[in-house]
């Protein structure tokens, strides 16, 4: 419970503290005014003391002095360009990096995918932009086409209900560790310009600078082995014993119950559609060559307790990469990496549950604090109450909205709707798996 409580506590901290550096770097204009003060100093001192010096001791005509002295090796090359004035990124140098964009350097930076126009690129799928990627394939055509004793039905394999899952005989792997990489220059490329997408890696980069005591990834660690996060997967027409290739996979999502039974769990209620026995995760058409997992895209989502408080990270367009094998009955993964995008839509969403929440009662809040769609979010709600004590942090998030929602809306950097606007923060997450037994839907839900 500490843990979870420091961790809700660093990032509102860091929210307010995001603001404050963000201010700072504002103020070092005045920097650069010394940069070019200096740049002119040393150009012209430099110049003039190296020049006469050079004319002095060679001895040489006045064109031997223009060209070989003065203007080519002491004044540009040596003093001003190299040594005082090289900064910050240019346009034409093959990199789309600092400020540069497609629309200030379309030489460097390639746009992002929108869509409408005929290409089907970057984050676009078939679920998010049907005009460029042609709508999503039906998932069957028969019965025959289907896993377990799933039945066919308008394109899709269904069950009746979670006790008709075909948990005995399929394979299955329980996520043992999983971390958010913090370094924004590693990521997948979402966007196919070229570069690694991880915003949110960079954003938790500046949390780790600002609080160095506040550990993200230990926290899902404690989670995990807490039993508070538990999340499993489900290979209903995967033959292990063929395991280093197969193709057209299902794989399944769950959170999952431990069981008394070692490695033995149960797929809790809460991870299948409402009514049926067909889970909400689904990754279709995932594919293993050599051993090499390839999955996606599709939609991954887990739910995090922090401060007893349920909060869902969901990733769209979510994408697998792993090493598998046997493990058991089950599947093993390592060096497995899960890279996606967050809307901005889905992080407002689990900040407003929070506050709304009766951890947060004390604000007396009337309706929802942050309001908004896409990539535009506002603070329009008014706090009536105060929060102390323990619920202090909710007064915390709320004073700081209107400071808050900005920095983090900046984050985006993925236009999954395909408007030309970035809607959504993308992320790469590091996962491993060990091999597992589903015994069953989690009783007593």
């Amino acid at each position: 419970m500490h843990r979870r409580k420091t961790f809700i506590l660093a990032l509102s901290a860091f929210l307010a503290l995001g603001t404050f550096a963000v201010g700072c770097g504002d103020d070092d204009s005045s920097g650069g005014g010394s940069e070019t003060s200096n740049s002119t100093s040393n150009s012209t001192s430099n110049s003039t003391s190296n020049s006469t010096s050079n004319m002095t001791s060679s001895n040489t005509t006045s064109s031997n002095t223009t060209s070989s002295n003065t203007t080519s090796s002491n004044t540009t090359s040596s003093n001003t360009t190299s040594s005082n004035t090289t900064t910050g990124p240019m346009c034409g140098d093959g990199e789309c990096n600092g400020d540069e964009t497609a629309d200030t350097c379309a030489e460097d930076c390639e746009a992002s995918p929108t869509c409408g126009d005929g290409e089907c690129n970057g984050a676009e799928t078939p679920a998010s932009c049907s005009e460029d990627c042609g709508e999503p394939a039906a998932e069957c055509e028969t019965d025959d086409d289907c896993w377990g004793d799933a039945m066919c039905m308008d394109g899709d394999c269904m069950v009746a209900s979670a006790d008709d899952y075909p948990y005995e005989g399929t394979p299955a792997s329980f996520i043992n560790s999983i971390a958010l990489e913090t370094d924004g220059s590693v990521g997948a490329d979402l966007d196919g310009d070229g570069s690694p997408d991880n915003a949110l890696g960079n954003l938790l980069n500046q949390l780790g600078s600002l609080l160095g005591d506040v550990d993200i990834n230990a926290e899902l660690a404690g989670a995990i082995a807490d039993g508070d996060l538990a999340l499993g997967m489900a290979w209903p027409d995967l033959d292990v014993a063929s395991i280093s290739d197969a193709s057209d996979l299902t794989i399944h999502v769950f959170s999952m119950s431990a069981t008394e039974a070692d490695g033995v769990y149960t797929a809790d209620l809460a991870s299948f559609m409402d009514g049926t026995g067909n889970p909400q995760i689904e990754f279709n058409g995932a594919e293993i060559s050599g051993g090499a997992l390839s999955a996606g895209p599709a939609q991954f989502a887990f739910a995090l307790n922090l401060a007893d408080i349920p909060i869902e990270l969901l990733v769209d367009s979510a994408q697998i990469m792993a090493d598998a094998s046997a493990d058991g009955s089950g599947v093993a993964l390592a060096n497995g990496e899960l890279s996606g995008a967050v809307p901005l839509s889905a992080i407002i969403d689990a900040l407003n549950g929070y506050l709304a929440s009766d951890s947060c009662a004390c604000l007396e809040l009337d309706g929802d604090l942050i309001t908004g769609s896409g990539a535009s979010f506002s603070c329009t709600g008014t706090p009536a109450g105060s929060c102390s004590g323990d619920a202090e942090i909710c007064s915390t998030i709320a004073n700081a909205c209107r400071l808050a929602v900005p920095i983090v809306s900046g984050q985006a950097d993925i236009d999954l709707s395909g408007d030309g606007t970035a809607d959504s923060i993308s992320v790469f997450i590091r996962l491993e798996a060990q091999g597992a037994t589903l015994s069953g839907p989690t009783p007593g839900e």
